[in-house]
């Protein structure tokens, strides 16, 4: 199998380079965007296998993306990170489909299982089509 491209979509750029950082160094092949909006474009252009989202994002909010992108795309696994989080938005997340919730600070270790996890159960999801 080749590469598994990731979306990370944060307003906050450090993160987004620390998390770029962590998961080429993992061996995914990562694209990043600022926004919802950026982030559309971007799955638009070619293939991504999953999405890591914050929630608290200006224009788009990640719980907005959440649901645009399951219109689209039903099937990827889209990852929330938040530095808010409620049990709450951890529970709406999750009924907007989200395959799973992580606050920040996000551990590298849990993110790298949870991302594992989560492109093996999208590929049991294809295989089963």
């Amino acid at each position: 199998m080749s590469l598994a491209t990731i979306l990370i979509v944060d307003d906050d750029a450090s993160f987004r380079r620390v998390l770029e950082y962590q998961l080429q160094e993992a061996g995914y092949r990562v694209v990043a965007a600022e926004n919802g909006g950026k982030a559309l474009e971007i799955f638009s252009e070619g293939p991504c296998h999953a999405v890591l989202t914050d929630l608290d994002m200006p224009g788009m909010s990640g719980t907005e993306l959440l649901a645009e992108l399951r219109r689209r795309s039903p099937d990827i696994p889209v990852i929330v990170i938040t530095a808010f989080g409620t049990i709450e938005s951890a529970v709406g997340a999750m009924k907007s489909g989200a395959f799973h919730y992580l606050t920040k600070p996000v551990n590298r270790d849990e993110l790298l299982h949870t991302l594992g996890n989560a492109l093996k159960f999208a590929g049991l999801v294809a295989e089963n089509r």
